[in-house]
């Protein structure tokens, strides 16, 4: 974990949640009782927090997750995202939940390679599903794995465009 005073954090926290105002009366409790010092091992409760980290550090933090879930409201300003969640929970073989929206829709297959969530609903049933079925989970995670590795494999891609310029 960085070196920096957990007051920072919590700062920087409460900018990004209005004050704890713009979550859940349940999960702003959460977050003003944790500290770091083993914040998240063992957790048992719905919530998880986790910190800040050295990049180095973190795609191993995809290995303590069931389930990433990425959660995007549709706009235009994200649509213009990249689909880096997306490539991150596949390449860790992590199952997802994710919305249906630009940029994951057109890499999403429902029950194929991700459970694909509706903004206001779909959420808390994929979550159950996925805790319920661990065969689905593992399937999931495993075709997300294969479809973010074929597709964004950076030494195909490469070697594509490699092509392409001697050919120019």
């Amino acid at each position: 974990f960085p070196s920096h005073d957990i007051a920072e954090y919590i700062e920087i926290e409460k900018i990004f949640t209005n004050g704890y105002r713009s979550v859940s009366k349940e999960y702003g409790e959460y977050l003003v009782k944790l500290t770091r010092v083993g914040n998240h091992i063992g957790n048992t409760q719905m919530f998880r927090r986790m910190w800040a980290m050295p990049v180095t550090d973190y795609m191993r933090m995809y290995n303590t997750l069931d389930v990433a879930l990425i959660p995007l409201h549709h706009g235009l300003f994200n649509s213009c995202k990249s689909e880096l969640k997306l490539i991150e929970a596949g390449m860790s073989k992590t199952a997802a939940i994710v919305s249906n929206v630009q940029p994951y829709a057109e890499h999403l297959q429902h029950g194929v390679n991700a459970m694909v969530a509706n903004q206001e609903n779909g959420w808390f049933p994929a979550i159950v599903q996925l805790n319920q079925n661990k065969e689905l989970h593992e399937t999931l995670a495993n075709n997300l794995y294969d479809y973010v590795n074929d597709k964004f494999n950076y030494a195909r891609i490469n070697n594509y465009l490699h092509k392409i310029i001697n050919q120019l």
